[in-house]
């Protein structure tokens, strides 16, 4: 586990800094952009990445609200709410 990659600290965690404002929302995003890219050829964890269209919501949402999650058995999911 490197304690300067995002995608290492569990989701309460990145809450946490987020919260705190020692971890933006932003960076998160693009470290698991990079780690898919990275890990997917292998892992084939994702249908589709829609690396483009990230940073367009990213912009939509940013400072809007804080995200809630919902879990299911195949998938995470997450909703902004205001």
């Amino acid at each position: 586990m490197d304690a300067s990659d995002p995608t290492d600290l569990s989701l309460s965690e990145a809450a946490r800094r987020i919260a705190d404002g020692t971890l933006t929302p932003s960076a998160l995003l693009e470290a698991y952009l990079r780690r898919i890219a990275a890990t997917d050829d292998a892992v084939h964890a994702w249908v589709s990445v829609d690396e483009a269209g990230a940073p367009r919501r990213r912009a939509q949402v940013s400072g809007a609200g804080r995200c809630t999650g919902s879990r299911s058995r195949s998938r995470t999911s997450s909703t902004w709410r205001a």
